[in-house]
């Protein structure tokens, strides 16, 4: 993050922070790790928001699954929170599946910040997503009709919307800061086209937001921090201490089933509905070198008071660290602990970040958050024997 006074690129001078909002935590910990070569957190609980914790501040709304005006006005507390610190709004993080009020939250953001333009491009081409003529598309075989993102856009949003290619943007084809707020939506298929955006917006940020997934934010924080940072190393298996590492998930993805299925085989985890859990029924998981995964379902009162009462006692144990899989298991998780925040490290793999809680129950713990359906299929082993060997 650049200083005070320092130069970051043609005409702009930035002097104060950054911030970033997101509208989970598994989102805002797979886009806040690329800016994470300086002091980034993502935070859970606004109230407790400390501006001169970080250079990078990512907010989580926890807004996804609201109804499009709960959800803008959660963007908006968020947006003037940021600004009212001092921080400058630069990216609107979005899910790369399309979920959630998108059209909602940007016009949100723009107007809450006073900024005039928004470049939207949610394509994350390394995890097999992409926007070709406005429309989703996997790499993969994907259930159900591929979402339209102009068409999601046009539901929750009355702005102007215009249609573009990356081409526009490096022949500067882009109106420059328009008088009222507009979105200029991107078809994006690889890579080079989301570093001609970013590079096209990081020209003008004073009147741009970028919107978009972790795709989108790694080739900004490419703009921004120079050599940013690598993927962790994954070391070899070595001695490991007798620690728990505990993965709790609430993802129905089958791709995070397949992981958690292998984690079994593999490892020797040990998997248990949160419901059934019991401190007396765990005990041989968490004083062994196994992982125990932890299956969330609706996040009923009944398994917040189950999880509220086991959370001391693990953390006692020092875990190697925590997994989460899901966005909304990750934040409720999160509330249930009195977690303040997270403090980003680095990837373990892409698309799964890792950080240390900031106070709560689970202060100074390694965690690590995977939206359900990144990684391949030995993803979860990779995370586990990660965290236990950095403990």
């Amino acid at each position: 993050m650049m200083r005070s006074g320092q130069q970051d690129g043609p005409g702009n001078t930035f002097t104060r922070p950054l911030a970033i909002i997101a509208d989970d935590l598994t989102g805002a910990c797979d886009t806040g790790i690329f800016f994470a070569k300086v002091p980034t957190v993502a935070w859970c609980d606004l109230a407790s928001f400390d501006a001169t914790a970080a250079d990078v501040h990512v907010f989580v709304t926890n807004s996804r699954h609201d109804e499009p005006d709960v959800a803008a006005e959660k963007v908006r507390i968020a947006v003037h929170t940021a600004i009212s610190a001092g921080l400058d709004v630069v990216y609107k993080k979005v899910d790369s599946t399309l979920k959630g009020n998108i059209g909602a939250e940007v016009e949100a953001t723009l107007r809450a910040s006073n900024k005039h333009q928004a470049f939207i491009a949610p394509a994350f081409p390394s995890m097999g997503r992409r926007i070709h003529g406005g429309f989703l598309r996997f790499d993969q075989p994907h259930p159900g009709v591929a979402p339209n993102l102009l068409s999601t856009l046009r539901s929750q949003t009355s702005l102007p919307i215009s249609h573009l290619t990356a081409v526009s943007a490096d022949q500067g084809l882009i109106p420059t800061a328009p008088d009222t707020p507009q979105l200029f939506v991107f078809d994006t298929n690889e890579v080079n086209e989301l570093q001609t955006i970013a590079a096209a917006a990081y020209d003008d940020l004073k009147s741009t937001i970028l919107v978009g997934s972790g795709g989108l934010a790694r080739q900004l924080a490419n703009l921004m921090i120079p050599n940013h940072g690598v993927l962790s190393e994954i070391r070899p298996v070595a001695h490991y201490k007798t620690r728990p590492t505990i993965i709790i998930s609430g993802s129905q993805n089958p791709v995070s089933a397949q992981q958690l299925q292998r984690l079994e085989l593999s490892r020797g985890a040990q998997t248990h509905w949160l419901t059934d859990a019991t401190m007396s029924n765990l005990e041989s998981t968490l004083t062994e070198n196994r992982p125990l995964i932890l299956k969330v379902g609706a996040r009923t009162q009944e398994e917040t008071t189950q999880l509220r009462s086991l959370l001391p006692r693990i953390s006692k144990m020092q875990p190697h660290g925590l997994v989460f899989i899901g966005g909304d298991t990750a934040g409720w998780v999160c509330d249930i602990s009195q977690t303040r925040g997270i403090m980003l490290g680095n990837e373990i793999l892409r698309g799964l970040p890792y950080g240390t809680f900031i106070g709560g129950m689970l202060g100074g713990t390694r965690v690590c958050t995977k939206a359900g359906g990144f990684g391949n299929e030995i993803a979860l082993e990779k995370v586990f024997d990660h965290l236990t060997n950095l403990a």
